[in-house]
């Protein structure tokens, strides 16, 4: 006999009813979703002064209020670094009406700059790679009015080289090694100038140089890139349990995966390359890009710093604070505010759901339905604990968290109005210089040394020379150099309870700052610069504690979280977050660097604007493609 007719009315019903509510679910998940916005039209063109204003624009009250839309802000952004921004831009794109809130002086973050005494000088990003997507994502989150150029010192025969290696001398008896890193021919296959630079100079150790350049290709290939996007793909479905979506990173995600979860230096060896030896020490050359120690850095980010620069360097056109004012520009179009020196100290919750910020001493309050928050996981965890219960969320994040590397500035400017034409230095790659390979024992060395006792691992380069527009902005006569190297906490830790004026007046800080600027000065400026010394007009020392002032860090930390094997499994660094209307976003979020911000921007904007429902993610919608006219940037 059928079963069907065996049954009961009401357990047809709710057979029937069963069905209904599973279609229905199938249907909401796995049916694209369309954004249901209007579209904002790209802002009018604006001179660099009035970008620059808007970039300063300190809140008050009566700037709030005028501001503020009659129906209210649509989100709040806490933090307006790149991932802050980004996530801003993006969902201005949609027609939201974004509050940018930033505790700083000037919007950007890592990518802010600063003038002093008539110069400006980058202090985070120094260089871009060649990468797809990142410009993608700057073109979506700009309007396509960021502009990026090639830069590099022309090498005969290779193309631009845009970082070299130099390693030694560590003592007298020691020898200058210089390794450059180009761009190579044009028209030539991908990589092939780093794989000939390489074999150049070690010639007995071809198997191991062409494995090695052949599994940093890999990095760049379609597949691989997938695996990476599934990782952050997944993050988007912060919904699903965190055992379920780390059991599907691991297959979805596999090859990316499994390269978080190896130490660069491990990772060499198992192509049999000895970390500590020169063709390592080489290999190893860029890991400072990442802010972690090699026996540390995760081989994901360890080779995908070198792929997102083997194929050459760019810059924006216009410095590093190009990137944050064209941001701000979009976000302003869409009806949007940002506020600088706007400081969040609590959050503002009605009825389980976020519904605004508290900000500065005076406690003004600012309100909107969405709060994205990109000052870092922990200290965001730690803002909403004020509301809801997350200590074991708080336990996870410190348990798999170790701070990335401070660094220490030395900004030097130059007035070569009297250099002759004919002898001025137009070099504008970066040079890294390193006392001796074996990095990892170096670094552990540094870390228990007195400051400045031991040559320096520093790196060196002229911001003016890389920025196209510079000329334009401040002309032909005017030149920027920086030297920056790691700084231990330990070396600053006495003074971090001192505000400005306590460091100014502080004669140990001000004794400190004085053997960091002869020790940048000599074994930095004037190694590479000795020619330009007689233009230099001023110097000026810029310590973590200055970075945790501007960046709201705690260690002066440039990167956020270290990103080690144990990073990556962390449950909590995703947008999602216990209160209904907050989210995360940010370099701890996503992965370091400018096009890890940018990346983690957008993943939250995509969550947030609802692009990220499922039948999105498994089709590669996002939000760019929700837009008539503009391709997915993952798809």
């Amino acid at each position: 006999m059928n079963t069907l007719n065996t049954m009961t009315s009401s357990n047809k019903l709710l057979l029937a009813a069963g069905a209904a509510v599973t279609t229905v679910t199938l249907t909401i998940l796995f049916t694209p979703s369309p954004v249901k916005r209007k579209f904002v039209p790209p802002p009018p063109n604006e001179t660099y002064e009035e970008e620059d204003k808007n970039a300063r624009l300190r809140l008050t009250e009566s700037r709030l209020k005028k501001a503020t839309p009659d129906d209210g802000f649509d989100a709040i952004i806490i933090g307006a670094g790149p991932s802050g921004m980004c996530a801003a831009a993006s969902l201005a794109r949609l027609g939201y009406r974004c509050c940018v809130l930033e505790q700083g002086e000037e919007l950007g973050g890592g990518a802010h700059v600063f003038s002093l005494k008539g110069y400006e000088f980058e202090t985070g990003v120094h260089y871009l790679g060649t990468d797809v997507e990142m410009e993608k994502m700057l073109s979506f989150a700009t309007c396509g009015m960021i502009d990026i150029a090639d830069i590099g010192t022309p090498v005969e025969g290779e193309g631009l080289m845009h970082d070299e290696i130099i390693i030694g001398p560590w003592d007298k008896n020691d020898t200058e090694r210089r390794y450059p890193f180009t761009k190579g021919k044009d028209g030539e296959k991908e990589g092939e100038s780093f794989r000939r630079m390489l074999l150049s100079k070690f010639p007995d150790e071809k198997s191991k140089v062409e494995r090695f350049v052949d599994e940093v290709m890999k990095c760049r290939s379609y597949k691989y890139k997938q695996s990476a996007a599934w990782l952050f793909r997944l993050k988007a479905l912060s919904w699903l349990p965190a055992g379920l979506r780390l059991a599907l990173t691991k297959v979805l995600a596999r090859d990316f995966w499994n390269h978080t979860q190896i130490t660069a230096e491990d990772w060499l060896r198992s192509i049999d390359i000895d970390p500590s030896g020169e063709l390592g020490s080489v290999c190893l050359g860029q890991y400072s890009d990442a802010g972690v120690r090699p026996d540390e850095l995760s081989t994901a980010l360890y080779l995908g710093v070198i792929a997102h620069y083997i194929n050459g360097a760019r810059y924006p056109i216009g410095g590093s604070g190009a990137i944050p004012r064209k941001m701000n520009a979009v976000i302003r179009a869409a009806g949007g505010v940002s506020f600088t020196q706007a400081y969040v100290n609590a959050l503002v919750v009605e009825n389980k759901k976020v519904q605004g910020v508290v900000v500065n001493k005076n406690n003004v309050s600012i309100r909107a339905p969405i709060v994205i928050n990109s000052a870092g996981a922990l200290p965001s965890y730690e803002l909403l604990s004020e509301h809801v219960n997350v200590d074991k969320q708080i336990s996870s994040l410190k348990s798999t968290d170790k701070p990335s590397v401070a660094f220490i500035f030395l900004f030097v400017s130059l007035d070569i109005t009297k250099q002759p034409e004919k002898e001025r230095d137009e070099t504008s790659h970066n040079r890294w210089i390193y006392p001796k390979g074996e990095f990892t024992a170096y670094e552990k060395e540094l870390d228990d040394s007195e400051p400045w006792v031991l040559p320096q691992r520093l790196f060196v380069a002229s911001g003016s020379s890389k920025d196209g527009g510079w000329q334009t902005r401040h002309g032909k006569n005017k030149k920027t150099i920086v030297v920056l190297a790691a700084c231990p906490w330990s070396w600053v830790s006495e003074w971090k309870d001192l505000d400005k004026k306590g460091r100014d007046a502080s004669k140990g800080y001000q004794s400190f700052k004085e053997a960091t600027k002869k020790c940048l000065w000599e074994q930095g400026f004037m190694r590479v610069y000795p020619h330009l010394e007689k233009y230099v007009v001023d110097k000026e020392v810029g310590t973590p504690l200055t970075t945790n002032n501007f960046l709201a860090k705690v260690h002066g930390e440039c990167y956020g979280r270290s990103a080690m094997p144990m990073h990556w499994g962390c449950p909590e660094l995703v947008p999602k977050t216990p209160l209904s209307g907050y989210w995360l976003t940010g370099q701890d979020t996503g992965t370091l660097g400018l096009a890890g911000s940018l990346a983690s921007g957008y993943l939250t904007a995509n969550v947030v604007s609802g692009c990220a429902r499922l039948g999105n993610v498994i089709r590669a919608l996002e939000l760019s493609s929700a837009i008539q006219g503009e391709e997915a940037i993952y798809g």
